[in-house]
């Protein structure tokens, strides 16, 4: 903190006051040549900044039973709200809701970034500092994660593993609502990926009706279309990339009285990122690719198709195996990459896709590793 080193129990339930705060994930190379073994867990640099006391209770993050347990960052599954990123919308929307009030009274406009380990029993055991503008935010966002239900644990080659896992929480004040009705009537508005949706899905937005019953709130937007489909549930399906904003009135004794507006970004669903051995293609140490059991994709995805080729050193002839439909490797899979060497060249082609929450399928590039 502003060029020292200091412990780590003197910034807890903190918050910062002006200066700049950086947070470095456990292990990061930089901080690791740095700071050494101190940065085994990642490290916390704080700028020109003050810290003050912060309400947060952390009663309940105790310390894992067995800390020697490596901690991933990315797993090939990775830790889920039990119910998936449905649930998750709807439990923080609640919460905040329980907490408009006390959120209202602040009458700014905050982001918390909660980042905090899911452990093998999907208990949360450590949390990061998270800071904002709105101090109270702070609060309500580690209560939310604390006093939530169990996580749904990574799976690293099989097996469940501690990994940290992070959430974006945003609160929108009153003072970004078209009227005060929507601070006074408890309005929110949130979806699950943070004010963009995507083309061709249906964007879940939850729209807690406060104070108003559900039957008098009439929900518009200007992309696309929108429709209602359970308790304070909407689907949004925008048309063309930009922007949508969904509009919440109500209708009082005959006459529409808008509430509050939320502009959303709108884009098509992005490519997925595949990888084995850390690698996206290219020149890659075969000793690292040998023991490479499943392809690393971005979590929202599945693979669905891919065909290996193996050419070489280490293959007297071409070796291919089609057909594969499971992100972790077959047997038949895992034998051939026993038997990589340097010199080694390893294709995966035919590489289909699928979006877990939509009906979306895409095809992605071949991809190439020459090994050494």
């Amino acid at each position: 903190m502003n060029g020292k080193v200091i412990a780590s129990d003197k910034i807890k339930n903190k918050i910062l006051k002006g200066g700049k705060l950086t947070v470095y994930p456990p292990n990061d190379a930089a901080m690791m040549h740095k700071y050494g073994s101190q940065a085994k867990y990642g490290v916390v640099v704080i700028e020109d900044g003050v810290l003050v006391n912060a309400p947060i209770n952390q009663s309940k993050i105790t310390e894992p039973e067995n800390d020697s347990l490596p901690v991933f960052t990315k797993a090939e599954v990775m830790p889920q709200f039990p119910g998936g990123e449905a649930a998750w919308n709807r439990y923080i929307s609640n919460f905040l809701t329980a907490n408009t009030d006390k959120l209202h009274k602040a009458g700014e406009t905050g982001t918390c970034i909660v980042r905090f380990v899911v452990e093998k029993d999907g208990s949360i055991k450590k949390m990061s500092l998270n800071f904002t503008t709105l101090p109270v935010l702070n609060e309500i966002a580690g209560e939310a994660i604390l006093k939530g239900p169990k996580w749904v644990p990574a799976i690293q080659n099989g097996h469940k593993v501690r990994c940290w896992t992070e959430k974006k929480i945003t609160f929108k004040s009153a003072e970004n609502a078209t009227t005060k009705d929507a601070a006074a009537d408890k309005i929110v508005i949130t979806n699950q990926t943070v004010r963009i949706l995507y083309i061709g899905i249906n964007n879940e937005i939850t729209i807690s009706s406060g104070n108003i019953p559900e039957e008098k709130l009439q929900v518009t937007v200007t992309n696309g279309s929108i429709k209602k489909t359970g308790t304070n549930t909407w689907i949004s399906n925008p048309s063309s990339p930009g922007e949508a904003v969904i509009t919440v009135s109500k209708n009082d004794n005959g006459k529409t009285v808008e509430l509050i507006k939320s502009v959303f970004k709108v884009k098509n669903v992005p490519d997925p990122a595949i990888a084995l051995a850390n690698s996206k293609g290219g020149r890659v140490k075969a000793d690292d690719f040998k023991t490479v059991k499943a392809f690393t994709i971005d979590e929202d995805w599945e693979i669905t198709h891919y065909t290996f080729y193996f050419t070489g050193k280490g293959f007297d002839k071409p070796l291919v195996i089609p057909a594969q439909d499971n992100v972790v490797f077959n047997e038949r899979v895992l034998t051939a990459l026993a038997k990589c060497e340097p010199g080694t060249t390893v294709v995966v082609d035919e590489i289909k896709s699928k979006l877990r929450k939509a009906d979306i399928v895409t095809k992605l590039p071949t991809v190439a590793f020459n090994l050494y």
